[in-house]
């Protein structure tokens, strides 16, 4: 399989964190790539860049559910697009993400140290 082939080379000489854009995708290839990211011997898989297309949060963590299935413990899931709030984040961990890609990290620690300091 050539993409398969390709991240192994990739991988072999530099850290691979690699983008599933799981928002074009179904399930059974959300399933079928994040396989081969773990096979190829890259660090982590990240679930979309956020761009497009445009995917509802729950939605989100369904694929960080799913993903999480696949490749099990101990293998790095990046969850990305859309994380906006702590609850956000809270949801994208239980459900498997390591990793919390966001352009909201201020908003979200503001929010934090508001609730901490009630």
């Amino acid at each position: 399989m050539e993409v398969l082939e390709d991240l192994k080379k990739v991988a072999e000489i530099l850290p691979t964190k690699v983008i599933v854009e799981t928002g074009f995708l179904t399930e059974e290839e959300i399933i079928k790539a994040t396989q081969l990211v773990k096979e190829s011997g890259a660090f982590c898989v990240k679930t979309s860049t956020g761009l497009e297309p445009k995917v509802d949060i729950d939605t989100k963590i369904s694929h960080v559910k799913l993903m999480r299935r696949v490749v099990g413990k101990g293998f790095l899931i990046k969850a990305a697009g859309g994380i906006r709030t702590v609850e956000d984040v809270q949801r994208m961990v239980k459900a498997g993400a390591d990793i919390i890609g966001t352009s909201s990290g201020v908003e979200i620690v503001k929010e934090l140290m508001f609730k901490t300091r009630r």
